[in-house]
């Protein structure tokens, strides 16, 4: 079973850093997105590209790292077919955040 150490993370005496843009990110890496659900998409496509820009954020000097569910909207879904994947994508992407903080040497926020 992971530890989770994020969960005893103090607030440094410096400012904390914030991870960048999931959608750009995966699209330089070469994941084709669509418009509305580049989230859902890249989750499914390239699951783990999703886990690897974390690692690479976290190894950049985040301390925070944000979940790839900003564009996981059920209408967006519904509108191709895969609204009942809503909380199956939800939950791969918190999972993939998850597995690269529990992942870092030190600890990270998700």
């Amino acid at each position: 079973m992971a530890t989770n150490k994020a969960a005893s993370l103090d607030l440094p005496e410096r400012p904390v850093l914030l991870d960048g843009g999931m959608g750009r990110e995966l699209q330089f890496r070469g994941v084709a997105l669509s418009e509305t659900i580049w989230s859902a998409q890249g989750l499914v496509a390239a699951p783990d590209v999703v886990r690897q820009i974390h690692a690479d954020y976290i190894a950049a000097g985040a301390d925070i790292i944000t979940t790839n569910t900003y564009g996981i909207i059920r209408d967006d879904l519904a509108r191709i077919g895969i609204a009942d994947r809503f909380t199956e994508l939800n939950e791969l992407a918190c999972r993939l955040a998850r597995d690269a903080a529990d992942a870092a040497r030190r600890p990270v926020w998700v």
